[in-house]
């Protein structure tokens, strides 16, 4: 089949195109900033609260930030989870002073190193604090922050800094999923004699998603799929730390045995936190840390993942009822709520071997996915 390209897989009416265009626009552009090191403006109602990243910030940025709003100190905020991993209980993101000698580099290990590497305690929750984390988990970045709260936002020092406001940021997954455009598609020969055809989708804001479409899968039938989500160290490279990569080799040879199928690849690198906070996690863990404490610890849930856009790319495919290849019975829940019909559940389990022994034992355990190991 030829390239084609195809309209957005959400209808939309021109008022909530012009609104979702906006709602991108804006929250692409706080994630820029972010990745720049810059601050932004959060507005939440009459309330604005001034934040940077501590992920990234250099000693200049720090200075500069720290004597914005004269007379006052920024404190540093953390997510719920990394409070938790450090032994607090906290039901919303918390805070602590600055110190005088404080740097880039202690208020990084504050927010990622080991928990038993930190002595400081927090001193507040600050439920405020909640959109700015998530916009810095949007960027792929540690949920820390410096955020002065609740400023005036008539002031010249900060006349020039991007402003966002909140109900932005609770309607951008939903913009964004809505923008997903069935872009191409194309044979896609691969190992093993195996014949495939890759359809790739497109947001508004450039990412992609991908549907390998194995064999030819019967309209008339449930489609059996696979969800998998991105693992660049083990569907590229190989790695033996967890099981993803065999898992999505086995996926395509089952699919093909089945007559037919589909791998839906989602973007979600890491359960969600993306790669480079991965790298950040498997660090933690060869400091004694499970997978589950080593994302707490970095500041996130256990799990991030979202499938949305995957019982939406299923329905662009042609089909509503699924048979789906898992051993997560969290995804089997959320694509059903997602409006798919799950026929069945199939087992799917890769070889364990001595590198990710400890992880599928923590997925079992703690994560409660139903594998069997003897």
């Amino acid at each position: 089949m030829t390239s084609k390209i195809e309209p957005a897989l959400v209808k939309k009416s021109p008022d909530r195109f012009k609104h979702d265009q906006d709602v991108l626009f804006a929250v692409q552009t706080v994630i820029t900033k972010i990745g720049l090191g810059e601050p932004f403006l959060l507005q939440e109602g009459d309330h604005f609260h001034l934040a940077i990243a501590i992920d990234g910030i250099t000693e200049n940025a720090l200075h500069d930030f720290k004597n914005l709003i004269v007379g006052r100190s920024p404190l540093l905020i953390l997510s719920s989870e990394r409070g938790d991993a450090m032994g607090f209980d906290p039901e919303n993101p918390i805070s602590m002073p600055l110190s005088a000698i404080d740097n880039a580099e202690s208020l990084y290990n504050l927010a990622a190193s080991h928990p038993a590497k930190v002595s400081r305690r927090p001193i507040l929750e600050q439920p405020e604090a909640r959109f700015v984390l998530d916009l810095l988990i949007k960027a792929k970045r540690l949920p820390a922050c410096l955020i002065y709260t609740d400023i005036h936002p008539v002031n010249p020092t900060i006349k020039d800094v991007f402003s966002i406001k909140t109900e932005d940021i609770k309607a951008y997954e939903q913009a964004k999923v809505a923008s997903l455009k069935r872009k191409s598609e194309a044979p896609i020969p691969v190992r093993g004699g195996i014949n495939t055809r890759m359809v790739v989708f497109q947001y508004a804001t450039g990412d992609n998603e991908i549907a390998l479409i194995v064999g030819k899968p019967d309209l008339s039938k449930p489609l059996a799929i696979r969800i998998h989500s991105a693992c660049a160290t083990g569907d590229i490279f190989g790695s033996e730390r967890c099981d993803c990569g065999d898992q999505l080799r086995l996926a395509i040879e089952k699919l093909d045995e089945m007559d037919g199928g589909a791998i839906i690849y989602l973007d979600q690198e890491g359960r969600g936190i993306g790669l480079v906070n991965k790298i950040r996690a498997y660090d933690l863990q060869d400091q004694s840390l499970d997978t589950v404490d080593a994302n707490r610890t970095l500041g996130f849930s256990d799990d991030m993942r979202r499938y949305h856009v995957a019982a939406a790319m299923v329905r662009a495919l042609g089909w509503q009822d699924v048979s789906i290849l898992t051993n997560n019975p969290k995804k089997v829940k959320a694509i059903s709520e997602h409006g798919l019909n799950v026929i069945k559940r199939i087992s799917h389990q890769a070889p364990m071997n001595e590198n990710n022994s400890n992880y599928l034992k923590t997925k079992a355990r703690r994560s409660g996915h139903m594998l069997t190991y003897k």
